[in-house]
């Protein structure tokens, strides 16, 4: 529908043809229910919800459930102690009376005026309900934010600092959502599991999981007790007055000023107010206010509500009209249940439909003819009977997926154990001990990979075997061409199963927030002066000159704490956890964005110069100059934050290509918040000049979710290959033909709880294609191209969330939300070899989660024997470690 007044007039038409079970009489028949006790006061607040207009799918009629709990300071909860609940026979606003007398003594100063109010604010409106769900739906809060996340004074960081501010806060009264008395639904609202960074209050502390009430042993232990205090005795015998607010008698016209419960005339915004007005541009507005500001659910209760200890009688307290369907004419005004509801499925209703935890926003209808009811995964309908009580799906969505067509399982509570949410074990050491996807933790990487130019010959780039063991000097290095070749003629040496030693060199705190991406370069003839270019969530690009110092070598290599086990966890040299005053970081250049920055890739002019590219939440692409400190090009590239990148050199594809322009010299892949992928023609010249073509070479829309990382990597005389991770989990591999034809040849499917596919990598090595993916579920895995298909080769589960990866020589280094770092050694092909590799607190001993990496080696030439292999990684906290790795002989 064009416009919400015609969709409410096809609502009350439908009960003539189609049965419509949020009417009049089912309105009357679920009040009955409840007075029996045959529903609980949580499933029927949900019925009310849907009957009145509120769903799930619309943050700005979202359901309404009142504050019941008043006690958030004793270490025990008492339910049978009125003084631990709240007055439900009051509005928030008239909860503190000294507040109360404040907006009487303001509403007397509006006399006369045709827009007089008590409240200038809702009790429900979209920044209230993801004000709540921040944690679970961040790129919604984003959306209202304009890319940023409110203050973190203003953020969902404390359960008594929040009720507080409901009591004493002139601008705050607000109710609460459903999630908060669904144990069953996930308390992923109440836990930073994604790891955002939601920065640090003005006393300091840091904006991290949402503070419990000292009575919560944990977060589903809290939406228990939370549950049991409203399906209480007490909260019960008050429940029909806070209905009566809500959705009856009181919620309008005089009715409402005697109970103190008046809003701004907004929020009563209906069908014939819309009618009134003169013009469309005059609705729309109208409208739009009313959205945002928050709008009274439709009345449903012309009369007081009876209490469940009343007798049941008449039902002349049911308003008339619902407000979303006027009463059938043929039907008597009651519900029977075994005739009208549909054949087949004659206990479903329609109720408060919500997305599946998987990201999915396709929904399922409850009572359809032909109901989908799914019975191997568990699903459960939510139904009314005469003993039964009613079950939902309470499972919220991740933000940003598409349509799957599927639904979490409802589990009892029984089956729910009260500390499985407690997962700090997996970020404390304990981490290899956790098993499947559903134990994980979800994060949302924040970052892109921080690489060099894909397919570009770093000054630096050595082969790692050359540089840590002679008999390997010989090794092959890297071809200049990828070809579509089979994976059995690739040639490639297993790697030497010898262990891998980490030293320190600098530590040090570089940015405000989360560092997005790094990289290191080295000048031409400098080994030992790399720069370090990094972005951050702070808005800032900056690089430092890093010093290296001369390596003392045999005196240093003795205090290495001996020949570690074969790929066992990994100590750390003596030295390591002190910098070493021999290297130093100097600031050498700073640029500030407007908004975040959110990923990196280098490349250099050919002429002594580096570019930096950097993608932002302001959906804009820069490119900046490193000798020239200043930005020297931006394209506005998407329609949300940009969060992937990556350079194709023209040297690596055949110039005959449909992509190439005769001037191009780079190919810039990008992916966004706004599930596509685009291909651009870049040109780079000499003085660190470039031009960015300002329309898209290819777009591609296949993504099933937000795109976190992108990956992209040339094969000779076929085209392009262009692999983007999502938030859902899946990602899609697309191959660009060199004739204009993009194809998808290969799509990860999403799976449920598993977290977001972090980061993705091409490597091209012996004329084969390989494929690197992780996961925030703690899986890495391998796969290989094979006559343009991608065949899945390798995983290894690391045991705790990945959110970056880098490859070199026949390694992997993958970053992880517990800080540490992983080595994973690669044998013949991609094969995964033998235990990763552990370092711990790469950061300190008690390290922030990685977010980025890289890895460069410096060298005067292939066999220089004083190669080093300089490695980085950038941290949550804003912090950025140099570190060297060296083969243990």
């Amino acid at each position: 529908f064009d416009r919400k007044r015609e969709r409410e007039q096809i609502m009350r038409l439908l009960p003539k043809n189609a049965r419509c079970f949020t009417d009049r009489s089912f309105v009357v028949e679920v009040e009955r229910e409840w007075q029996l006790g045959n529903i609980s006061n949580y499933d029927y607040l949900l019925a009310l919800n849907s009957a009145a207009g509120r769903t799930f799918h619309d943050f700005s009629r979202y359901p309404v459930f009142p504050w019941v709990i008043a006690d958030y300071q004793s270490s025990k909860l008492d339910l049978t102690d009125e003084k631990t609940f709240r007055d439900l026979t009051k509005p928030v606003g008239a909860l503190n009376e000294e507040r109360l007398e404040y907006f009487r003594t303001r509403l007397l100063g509006m006399q006369g005026m045709e827009e007089a109010f008590l409240y200038g604010t809702h009790y429900s409106a979209p920044g209230y309900v993801l004000y709540y769900l921040v944690r679970n739906m961040p790129e919604h809060m984003l959306c209202l934010q304009n890319g940023k996340f409110d203050a973190p004074d203003r953020m969902f960081h404390s359960l008594e600092h929040c009720f507080s501010c409901v009591l004493s806060n002139h601008a705050d009264v607000k109710e609460l959502i459903p999630e908060f008395y669904n144990p069953t639904g996930g308390f992923d609202f109440l836990i930073n599991a994604r790891g955002l960074q939601l920065g640090a209050t003005q006393n300091g502390d840091r904006v991290h999981d949402v503070s419990l009430p000292p009575w919560a042993k944990s977060a589903r232990d809290f939406l228990k007790k939370n549950r049991r205090a409203l399906d209480s005795d007490i909260c019960t015998d008050k429940l029909p007055r806070w209905i009566d607010l809500i959705f009856g008698c009181k919620s309008r016209g005089e009715s409402a000023m005697e109970a103190s419960n008046l809003f701004h005339r907004m929020a009563y915004l209906g069908p014939d107010d819309l009618d009134e007005m003169g013009s469309d541009e005059e609705r729309f507005q109208a409208e739009l206010q009313a959205t945002e500001f928050g709008i009274v659910p439709d009345m449903l209760f012309c009369g007081p509500h009876p209490l469940r200890e009343d007798p049941v009688g008449s039902d002349d307290f049911v308003a008339p009209d619902t407000g979303r369907a006027s009463v059938d004419a043929d039907n008597d005004g009651g519900l029977d249940i075994e005739t009208d509801l549909p054949q087949g499925d004659q206990h479903a209703w329609e109720i408060l439909d919500r997305p599946s935890q998987d990201g999915s926003d396709e929904f399922r209808l409850r009572g359809q003819s032909n109901p989908m009811v799914d019975a191997n995964n568990g699903d459960k309908v939510l139904s009314i009977s005469a003993n039964a009580e009613l079950t939902a799906n309470q499972q919220l969505a991740t933000p940003g997926g598409k349509a799957k067509a599927s639904w979490s399982s409802t589990r009892d509570l029984s089956e729910q154990n009260d500390d499985t949410e407690n997962i700090s074990h997996l970020q404390n050491g304990d981490d290899e001990k956790a098993s499947g996807a559903d134990k994980m933790p979800r994060t949302i990487p924040l970052s892109g990979s921080g690489d060099w130019a894909r397919g570009e010959k770093r000054p630096d780039d050595i082969s790692w075997e050359q540089s840590f063991s002679s008999h390997d000097s010989n090794a092959p290095m890297k071809s200049k061409h990828t070809t579509l070749m089979s994976s059995t003629h690739a040639q490639s040496d297993t790697v030497s199963t010898k262990a891998w030693d980490m030293k320190v060199l600098s530590r040090n705190p570089v940015h405000g927030d989360t560092v997005s991406g790094c990289s290191i370069v080295y000048e031409p003839g400098s080994p030992n002066r790399p720069y370090l270019t990094t972005v951050s969530l702070d808005g800032r690009l900056m690089v430092h000159s890093v010093s290296l110092g001369v390596d003392d070598s045999d005196e240093q290599r003795k205090n290495i704490l001996g020949t570690f086990s074969r790929f066992t966890s990994m100590g750390i040299s003596r030295d390591s956890e002190t910098q070493n005053p021999q290297v130093k970081m100097n600031p050498h250049r700073s640029y500030t964005a407007s908004d975040p920055l959110a990923c990196l890739v280098l490349t250099s002019d050919g002429h002594g110069g580096f570019v930096a590219f950097a993608g932002g939440h302001d959906d804009v692409v820069l490119a900046y100059g490193m000798n020239s400190a200043c930005a020297v090009a931006s394209v506005y590239s998407h329609r949300d934050a940009v969060t992937g990148l990556d350079l194709i050199e023209r040297n690596h594809m055949g110039s005959s290509s449909a992509f190439w322009s005769e001037k191009a010299t780079h190919l810039m892949v990008s992916g966004s918040w706004d599930a596509t992928v685009k291909v651009w023609s870049v040109a780079v010249s000499a003085g660190e000049t470039v031009s960015i073509n300002r329309e898209p070479l290819a777009e591609l829309f296949d993504a099933d979710s937000t795109i976190v990382c992108i990956s992209a990597t040339a094969v000779y005389s076929a085209g392009i290959l262009i692999c983007a991770g999502c938030a859902d989990g899946s990602f899609v591999v697309w191959l660009c033909k060199d004739n204009g034809v993009k194809e998808v040849i290969y799509k990860e499917p999403a799976r449920r709880g598993a977290g977001p596919c972090s980061a993705v990598k091409w490597v091209s090595e012996a004329g084969a294609v390989y494929l690197y993916a992780c996961f925030s579920s703690g899986k890495v895995a391998s796969f290989v191209l094979d006559n343009q298909k991608l065949s899945s080769v390798s995983a290894v589960s690391l045991g705790v969330p990945v959110t970056c990866l880098e490859y070199s020589n026949k390694i992997l280094l993958a970053g992880c939300s517990d800080g540490g770092l992983r080595l994973i050694p690669i044998r013949s092909g991609c094969s995964f070899d033998s235990k990763p590799t552990l370092w711990n607190g790469v950061n300190g001993n008690t390290s922030p989660g990685l977010t980025c990496i890289s890895i460069s080696i410096s060298s005067n030439g292939p066999h220089d024997d004083a190669a080093r292999c300089i490695c980085s990684t950038g941290a949550e906290d804003g912090s950025v470690v140099l570190f060297e790795l060296k083969r243990v002989l």
